[in-house]
């Protein structure tokens, strides 16, 4: 049951991957149409996404950062018996 759970969530997240590689472009190309509105919106989407998407990779890396601190921390110490 786990295993076709995570079979699903790994299918879905592989489309969901998919869908946002099709949006990008549809934004990119948006940058180009006619109406001013619409390239300021597809402007400013795209630098919020981008900016978020900075954030979160950041975070990550100040994340594996701390983990691998206390990793080696963890391992420093003996274990109490």
């Amino acid at each position: 049951m786990n295993q076709a759970r995570s079979q699903l969530v790994e299918n879905a997240s592989a489309e969901i991957s998919y869908a946002m590689a099709e949006a990008v472009v549809a934004m990119r190309h948006l940058l180009t149409a006619q109406s001013e509105s619409v390239r300021l919106s597809a402007a400013r989407s795209i630098l919020e996404t981008g900016m978020k998407l900075r954030e979160h990779s950041e975070f990550d890396k100040r994340l594996e950062t701390l983990e691998q601190r206390q990793n080696a921390i963890d391992e420093q110490v003996p274990e109490s018996q």
